[in-house]
């Protein structure tokens, strides 16, 4: 038998459905409540420990998360299994970037903020997203997802990542991250979808926002520390970007006195744009786990493993 700690919330119904899988002891602990003698005998986790506690997990092979980011567990000793659940939040975070994006062509955060102090005005309409260039720096299951939507709503889209890839018949061009500099003074809305990485912490520092059009909108809902916060601070007290929009940050929670709290086009979202415990989300998320669960008792390959180097 395969002993599995579940770190996971699930109904009663979930359970039995890990139940009914046959070679695995099964402990559902939650992750407030998990102990150390909970993880000494698990051979396979599913859920996101604190990393900090995986030292006392000495039979550990298998880590499975429910999110897509695995940043935090790029450390596991080399012989564990990491796999994540990617691909099943991007239809719901795509939709999220879409409501952010088309409420920044409507001004609707402006003229919310009017009628807190109301007042009545008109604000100037931008031009349609038919004129507008959305690049999505990021082409995984997310940036896929809400360049379609771009697309269809009518904008002109492009894509960046690492390397050479086929182009989808949605997208007018995809780009390399070497190439990033040199195509962002083009670029209308440029929503992050990054997982953390080397390459990526930082990765929008002060020199590249500064390469941004000045009424660019930037949106955020990969991990916070691909944009420099402090040169974030900076570029929006100058003056720069329509607005921001950000899901993730360095920091969280965002600390009550940050400046971008202040900031009049900064949004900020508690990491909210994929939840595990969205009804959606959820299922999908489910059927990876029991599907690995399977794969890993019959000595298959994983579904969506990680690689350590890679950071994805």
């Amino acid at each position: 038998m395969i002993n599995v700690l579940i770190m996971i919330a699930v109904s009663e119904e979930d359970r039995e459905r890990f139940l009914s899988i046959p070679g695995y002891d099964c402990r559902f602990v939650r992750r407030k409540d998990v102990s150390e003698e909970d993880l000494a005998w698990a051979e396979a986790i599913i859920g996101q420990p604190d990393p900090s506690t995986l030292r006392y997990a000495e039979k550990l092979r298998w880590l499975q998360t429910n999110s897509a980011g695995v940043n935090h567990y790029l450390d596991l000793p080399e012989g564990i299994l990491l796999s994540n659940a990617y691909g099943s939040y991007g239809e719901g975070i795509g939709e999220f970037l879409t409501a952010l994006t088309l409420a920044s062509q409507k001004n609707l955060y402006g003229y919310d903020a009017q009628q807190k102090a109301h007042h009545w005005e008109a604000i100037t309409f931008p031009s349609p997203l038919s004129e507008k260039k959305v690049l999505s720096v990021g082409m995984g299951h997310i940036g896929r997802e809400y360049l379609k939507r771009m697309a269809f709503l009518g904008a002109k889209c492009y894509g960046v990542r690492r390397g050479r890839h086929e182009k989808p018949d949605y997208v007018e061009e995809v780009y390399t991250t070497e190439e990033l500099p040199d195509i962002l003074q083009d670029m209308d809305i440029v929503a992050l979808s990054l997982p953390e990485t080397k390459e990526t912490i930082h990765l929008f520092n002060e020199e590249m926002l500064g390469k941004m059009k000045e009424d660019a909108v930037l949106l955020n809902i990969g991990r916070g520390s691909v944009i420099d916060t402090d040169a974030l601070v900076k570029c929006c007290q100058e003056g720069k970007f329509k607005d921001v929009f950000l899901d993730v940050h360095e920091i969280e929670p965002l600390p009550e006195d940050h400046p971008l709290w202040d900031l009049p086009q900064v949004h900020i979202t508690p990491h909210v744009a994929g939840r595990y415990e969205d009804p959606v989300n959820k299922e999908r998320v489910l059927k990876v786990i029991l599907e690995n669960m399977e794969r890993y008792r019959d000595g298959r390959d994983l579904i969506h493993t990680v690689e350590a180097k890679k950071g994805y």
